[in-house]
């Protein structure tokens, strides 16, 4: 087994290790050959192989490494990290949970035997894909996962199967998710799944939940079988007594969980012997994706959204890039607007731009092919597009946001962190059974865990630059539908000056839309407005 302590040094079995908060340790590797293999086996445990590196150019001519790795080299036998990677298993034991995969195994017989017979029992509604099984079963023999799969690849399957197993082990345990919408959606699941024995089983809670007060007060212990759906806020309340009842936790769109509810996370729940992490894609922040690699283990690609495409289970998506350009500045005259937010309200509310949006989306909604979401940040200028395509639609808006009655009357919706859940769960209905009707959201709305069948256009009506938001957003229409041929989305770019940080934000996202392998076009169109 492995020792971790204070020193310096790298003699012979020894790898030292400096944390990015400065302080130094070193790993003891005494049933290992030489320090250089104990340090050869740790770069291979901490590093992933990057989403897309088929398709990077860089890469192919041999310029960079289809990897990303989570250390620094910091001279002989040293590395940095940040110092929540220590929160791993130490190397031994990794290598252990390798062997473990084994065939002759008893926990690995167990759960090939258990998926046989969920492929030969009929339980589920439809055959799950082999990535699915496969991430099941690798999750399942490792204890330690953090699976990443695209939006649309079926993600809560693979957790429920999860689940199931945990159920009939007689193992009870948490599942995390990011939101209350998601709690609903996720027990709403399960049950179309079949599963309903582990349906029964489930207790939610989150928010003011009554149970969630009952559960705090009784200091009550959870008995076998039972799982608890919540969200880590409501998680959080709950004494550290609680915890040591669970023998599993698996947290769902991990990506959205912060660096402090993570920490606290790996603190309290290491009396579960199963942690299971599930996202679309890793966070942008590197000392985020430390920290989830910290309490989940390292992360591995289970399926992307370009393997998604080629395979035929998604559908193609095609981008659109619209580059409006701002006559009426110039790039100097442009800078004197202060900060970034500052200056994004001016673009934003640039005469002439929300009509476009609004000329786009009526234009998509006219065809009938399937709904529409125009996407955007700020709450005032997503409301202004609302009022724009609602009043050209016959549903005059003035300041208030109507009733969702009066909203279906004319297929065009308003969605925003104000709107209710049950408010949301009916539009994200309603969506699927109008081909015509147009969505107005927010990103952090529609980022994770709102799935719309049908949805068949996408407007990205505000600049954004992070990763997850463009790739989560993006992953609300790949999930295939009955007529779907392709996913449409405009990328609403502005262009002060011949270039302006807008544009390079727009760069950022075009790297991805490669990487995914997805079709791109471009056109330009003046905006004289200011």
């Amino acid at each position: 087994m492995s020792n971790i302590g204070s020193g310096s040094g790298g003699g012979n079995g020894l790898v030292r290790i400096k944390t990015l908060n400065s302080s130094f340790v070193q790993l003891n590797f005494n049933e290992m050959e030489a320090s250089q293999n104990a340090l050869k086996t740790l770069k291979q445990t901490l590093q992933v192989e990057r989403a897309g590196w088929q398709y990077d150019y860089m890469v192919k001519i041999g310029r960079k490494s289809k990897y990303d790795v989570f250390y620094q080299e910091y001279g002989e036998n040293a590395l940095v990290l940040d110092s929540g990677l220590l929160d791993l298993p130490p190397v031994q034991e990794i290598l252990q949970l390798q062997a473990s995969e084994t065939e002759d195994n008893p926990e690995r017989v167990m759960i090939d035997e258990y998926l046989e017979d969920i492929l030969e029992s009929d339980i589920l509604p439809f055959a799950p894909y082999a990535y699915q099984i496969e991430a099941c079963r690798k999750a399942l023999n490792k204890k330690r996962k953090l699976s990443l799969m695209c939006t649309g690849s079926g993600k809560s399957l693979t957790i429920s199967l999860c689940l199931e197993y945990f159920r009939r082990k007689g193992l009870k345990g948490v599942l995390v998710v990011p939101n209350i919408n998601l709690l609903t959606q996720f027990a709403n699941d399960i049950k179309s799944y079949n599963l309903n024995e582990l349906h029964s089983s489930i207790i939610t809670f989150g928010g003011g939940s009554k149970k969630l007060k009952q559960l705090k007060e009784s200091n009550q212990a959870l008995q076998a079988g039972d799982l608890v759906i919540t969200t880590w806020q409501s998680l959080s309340k709950l004494e550290l007594e609680f915890f040591k009842s669970i023998d599993f936790i698996i947290c769902d769109e991990v990506h959205k969980f912060s660096s402090s509810c993570t920490s606290q996370l790996v603190q309290d729940s290491g009396f579960a012997e199963y942690k299971l992490g599930f996202t679309g894609t890793l966070p942008d922040s590197k000392s985020q994706k430390l920290t989830l690699i910290g309490l989940f283990g390292m992360p591995e690609n289970i399926i992307t959204s370009s393997q998604l495409i080629e395979e035929g289970r998604g559908t193609p998506i095609h981008i659109t890039g619209v580059k409006l350009k701002h006559t009426a500045y110039t790039a100097e005259e442009f800078s004197r607007y202060g900060e970034y937010l500052d200056k994004l309200k001016v673009m934003l509310n640039a005469e002439g731009r929300n009509q476009i949006i609004a000329n786009i989306a009526l234009q998509a909604s006219q065809r009938k092919e399937g709904s529409t979401l125009v996407l955007f940040t700020l709450i005032e200028h997503g409301f202004e597009i609302f009022k724009e395509i609602a009043n050209r639609k016959g549903l005059s808006v003035q300041e208030d946001t109507p009733d969702l009655e009066t909203m279906k009357d004319y297929g065009v919706y308003f969605m925003s962190g104000q709107s209710s859940a049950k408010d949301r769960e009916a539009i994200r209905h309603l969506m699927d059974e109008d081909p015509e009707a147009i969505l107005v959201a927010n990103y952090a709305l529609l980022s994770t865990g709102v799935n719309i069948k049908s949805l068949r256009y996408a407007i990205f009506a505000s600049p954004v630059k992070s990763g997850v938001v463009v790739a989560q957003s993006l992953g609300r229409g790949i999930r295939l539908n009955e007529g779907k041929q392709t996913f449409n989305v405009y990328d609403i770019v502005d262009v002060i000056g011949g270039s302006g940080m807008f544009s390079r934000q727009y760069n950022h996202r075009k790297q991805i839309y490669k990487k995914s392998n997805f079709t791109l076009d471009e056109r330009t169109e003046e905006i004289n407005g200011s």
